[in-house]
């Protein structure tokens, strides 16, 4: 059986980056910025790290459940960065608002300020709006 398509809101769809949203572009850098990624040990988290490292970041930081992802995460990351580009992870499970905050806060005070911060992971135990949701929950 055929599997089926969600529904395409452009008229192109792209499976890697193209010149416009190159990494390497001077206007779209990350050069010299910090960056934090929550879910970087599994899912398009790992490529999202390796696309801030192709793009010259200087610190990267990941979190995410499962130590031993967040560790070939973490080495792919260090392949794909310039030589003097640091990385660093952390394990914390989102559902667990107390250690979500404290991995956060040892990546930046290991990485220094944060420039930006990939919000990759979440667990909605239950479908939402997510502007209408308890924050707690």
């Amino acid at each position: 059986m055929a599997t089926k398509l969600p529904p395409c809101f452009t008229s192109l769809l792209h499976h890697t980056t193209y010149p416009s949203i190159s990494p390497l572009r001077p206007a779209i850098s990350a050069s010299g910025k910090t960056i934090i990624i929550s879910g970087g040990g599994t899912g398009i988290g790992p490529s999202i790290a390796t696309s801030f490292a192709r793009a010259s970041a200087s610190a990267i930081g990941i979190f995410g459940r499962s130590e031993p992802s967040l560790i070939a995460s973490a080495a792919a990351i260090r392949l794909a960065a310039p030589p003097d580009t640091i990385v660093a992870y952390a394990v914390a499970d989102q559902v667990d608002a107390g250690a979500t905050n404290a991995a956060f806060e040892t990546l930046a005070r290991e990485l220094g300020r944060v420039d930006v911060f990939v919000a990759n992971a979440a667990y909605l135990p239950t479908p939402a709006p997510a502007a209408t949701r308890d924050p707690g929950q």
